[in-house]
């Protein structure tokens, strides 16, 4: 069984012989193959030249990031853009970008050099998996326009020397399709000055891919893959699946846009001072997570209950109840069982710590909490929570 595995299985230099031969054909037509974790990826070509390329991990994330660097006067929001979509049969990438050329929205030579941004990445992307033989299929009738440029030999080759490059800096493994994250929180943030660290952290929560984060950055994605390369190496960072994002259309752009932010931590404050509540609000915005006060301590627990936030803060000073018994209803709900929940208290003494322990807290820190550990402790709970 284990040798008939095998032998489904064949080389990229292998894969780039099988379209170099196709090419001499003049194949009209697509190339399908998949990897050995089921990931599909489709080539397409017109008269023995390579017109497109599309699949793996996440081929809409790709086809959003490619397309937004090159159109920056474009909003992807507008579902004008998105109305012919449903109409296009062979791949809906590739049409959606010649009729947006149709209809005058974006020039010929943006629309080229989309394509060759997208064939670039894929072919980079083969060099990592493990592909079986591909399916040919030869169609006469493929895409209603063609738009030729980098030859299939070009291609390859700058694969190639791209694939070389992670080779030779020892990153090879990593794939900028998953997105880091922090294991280790305190070792990270006795690492670095906390400035750099704040930005690192909210750059992570932002749940992008290394891709997607050096588009961020404005940095090439191996020398940001290698300037992570020691925490990750060490376990101090981890590198993580994500999912592709759902396929556009006219009624589920907007969707698809609120489900990224709900993807955001949730810190939740319970305290009825406008003057405790607004520097929070601040500094938790700073680290990359939304953030709701609660002024009403008799609301909160109903409110808490739908929302699930990542973290619950409490003043012992807020009025109408008591923060530890507050915090002690809360902690014996299911729903709040491994919540981390964090006691302003004002003065360090052990019979407010304890008290603080007896009702569930996970912490309790001392007012006025300077701001360098406010965020350190923050942050250290909400990346906890998410990793």
């Amino acid at each position: 069984m284990i040798q008939a595995s095998l032998e489904r299985h064949i080389s990229i230099n292998e894969f780039w012989y099988i379209l170099l031969e196709l090419q001499t054909e003049m194949f009209s037509g697509t190339i399908e193959l998949n990897d050995t974790i089921g990931t599909n990826w489709k080539i397409y070509f017109y008269l023995g030249r390579l017109v497109y390329a599309t699949g793996g991990k996440h081929p809409v994330r790709r086809w959003i990031r490619h397309v937004k660097a090159s159109l920056p006067q474009i909003s992807l929001r507008e579902d004008n853009l998105w109305k012919k979509q449903k109409e296009f049969k062979i791949c809906w990438e590739y049409e959606l970008l010649s009729n947006w050329h149709l209809e005058g929205k974006i020039k010929r030579e943006q629309v080229i050099g989309i394509i060759n941004g997208l064939i670039k990445e894929v072919f980079g992307d083969l060099h990592r998996m493990k592909i079986s033989k591909p399916k040919i299929k030869q169609e006469e009738n493929s895409f209603s326009h063609k738009w030729l440029s980098t030859s299939l030999e070009q291609y390859i080759n700058q694969s190639r020397e791209e694939w070389r490059k992670w080779q030779e800096k020892g990153i090879a493994d990593l794939d900028p399709e998953k997105r880091p994250i922090i294991r280790r929180v305190e070792e990270l943030a006795s690492s670095m000055p906390s400035q750099d660290y704040q930005k690192m952290v909210q750059l992570f929560n932002s749940q992008l891919t290394l891709r997607e984060l050096s588009v961020k950055i404005k940095k090439p994605v191996i020398d940001l893959t290698i300037s992570l390369l020691p925490y990750l190496r060490s376990g101090i960072m981890e590198m993580v699946e994500v999912e592709d994002w759902p396929v556009p259309e006219s009624k589920n752009i907007k969707i698809q846009t609120q489900t990224k932010a709900q993807l955001l931590p949730l810190v939740a404050c319970i305290d009825d001072s406008f003057g405790t509540r607004q520097p929070l609000d601040q500094l938790v915005e700073k680290a990359g997570c939304k953030f709701v006060g609660i002024q009403d301590p008799i609301k909160a627990i109903p409110f808490l209950v739908d929302k699930r936030p990542a973290l619950i803060l409490l003043d012992t000073k807020i009025s109408a109840t008591n923060s530890y018994r507050l915090c002690e209803v809360m902690r014996k709900m299911s729903v709040f069982k491994t919540t981390p929940m964090i006691i302003f208290i004002e003065e360090d003494s052990l019979i407010s710590r304890v008290r603080a322990k007896m009702a569930g807290a996970t912490e309790c820190l001392v007012k006025p909490v300077r701001q360098e550990i406010m965020i350190k402790t923050l942050l250290k709970y909400v990346m906890l929570q998410g990793g």
